[in-house]
């Protein structure tokens, strides 16, 4: 026979189970330096952002590393809480929730060789130039809304090493993502061979998606919400951006 005292030791159990269930969160996420990186700690910087924002609330933030189709399927079937960094799209926004505010506000435009003399202003002017894409990719949305023809490629290094090689005058890449592929795989004197044009060809807003199905959403994606408050107000935001860009 269980006596008082057990099950008052039991109901301790319990509760200090929930609260420490409440005090934690794990995130699913890919590989997509500089944001998410299981081998470069210097190529975290939504992973920074995040685990900053919810120390706001006294959350512990874990992350495991996945591929993005593993990862969005846990979203969908309510086996992690949350992913990130994920753009917003009609499609995903059916199927997961996003914040109001994205996690990091971000603008992908066209790097070029600088002895191309690119430029442009308007969709009609990129007919004249020879462009280069990745399949799957919302720059080639762009490129077929424009009828714009492209050379394809399989990666973001990919796209580099064709640009430096003469066979593409320009691609479009998130700025951040395109200059952290550039600092990584090619030396400074390639670097110094391609230059970011000012005109923004769309805003990269990438947010952290939350299940639908799990029971931590709201609660946690309060949280979240008013961590990135607090350390955007605090100056704290601006200076994990600053780490992160000065590292690559």
């Amino acid at each position: 026979m269980i006596n008082f005292k057990t099950l008052i030791l039991l109901g301790l159990l319990c509760v200090s189970s929930a609260v420490h269930a409440k005090d934690s969160a794990t995130f699913m996420v890919g590989e997509w330096g500089p944001f998410t990186s299981s081998d470069d700690r210097l190529a975290n910087l939504a992973v920074a952002l995040v685990k900053r924002a919810l120390r706001y609330s006294h959350i512990r933030t874990h992350v495991e590393y996945h591929d993005w189709d593993q990862s969005y399927q846990a979203l969908l079937d309510g086996d992690t809480v949350a992913s990130f960094p994920w753009q917003k799209t009609q499609t995903r926004a059916s199927d997961v929730i996003f914040p109001r505010e994205p996690l990091i506000k971000a603008e992908s435009v066209f790097f070029y060789r600088h002895d191309s003399n690119f430029h442009w202003e308007t969709p009609s002017d990129l007919s004249q130039y020879r462009l280069g894409g990745i399949d799957g990719y919302a720059h080639v949305d762009f490129y077929k809304q424009h009828d714009l023809s492209y050379l394809p490629a399989k990666n973001q290094t990919e796209n580099i090493q064709n640009l430096l090689d003469g066979k593409i005058d320009a691609f479009i890449a998130n700025k951040y993502v395109g200059y952290y592929f550039l600092k990584k795989a090619f030396s400074a004197d390639n670097g110094r061979k391609v230059g970011l044009h000012k005109t923004v060809v769309y805003d990269t807003n990438l947010y952290v998606a939350f299940s639908k199905k799990h029971p931590d959403t709201v609660q946690l994606m309060e949280q979240l919400d008013a961590g990135l408050q607090h350390i955007k107000n605090t100056g704290k935001y601006d200076e994990v951006i600053g780490f992160y860009l000065a590292n690559q």
